[in-house]
């Protein structure tokens, strides 16, 4: 009796079954080519205006830093300021740095950007904390809802 012919049980084999069971597979699920890459909810200028803020906060809050630095009660209070003026929660920040941290350029060029910015800001004196001075600052701010946060967190500072 003749032995029945039977597929070569090499690598050969193997490679192409395994190409065939892909190829059936991506076929069998069109949407399924791969993980799917959405936006992110907060654009790279307000990401960077909000993480420089974030920085420079946390930078007047050192004490090794700074001579006298903000008590934590009150940079707690000023980064949930920064947040809720410009409507964004740390999961969005968090959500945008998983979308473009696989974009190491672009977080290189956004880092640079929000270090710049910090800089700018903190060498303008902010945040500042004093309430006087907040409210000064405040009461000599635009009404068109600028871009800016007093010492509070709610708006007039640079």
């Amino acid at each position: 009796m003749p032995v029945p012919e039977v597929l070569p049980s090499g690598p050969p084999w193997r490679v192409t079954a395994g190409l065939l069971l892909i190829a059936a597979a991506a076929a069998a699920a069109p949407g399924c080519a791969g993980p799917e890459r959405s936006e992110p909810t907060v654009s790279d200028d307000l990401y960077v205006e909000v993480m420089a803020r974030l920085a420079a906060i946390r930078a007047a809050s050192d004490p090794g830093r700074v001579a006298d630095p903000l008590p934590p009660a009150r940079a707690d209070s000023l980064r949930r300021g920064v947040l809720a003026r410009r409507g964004v929660s740390r999961a969005d920040l968090k959500a945008f740095a998983r979308l473009v941290g696989d974009e190491p350029d672009r977080m290189q060029a956004l880092w640079k950007r929000i270090g710049a910015r910090a800089d700018s800001l903190t060498g303008a004196g902010w945040p500042v904390d004093t309430a006087a001075t907040a409210a000064d600052t405040a009461a000599g701010s635009d009404s068109t809802g600028s871009d800016t946060d007093t010492a509070d967190g709610t708006g007039g500072g640079p």
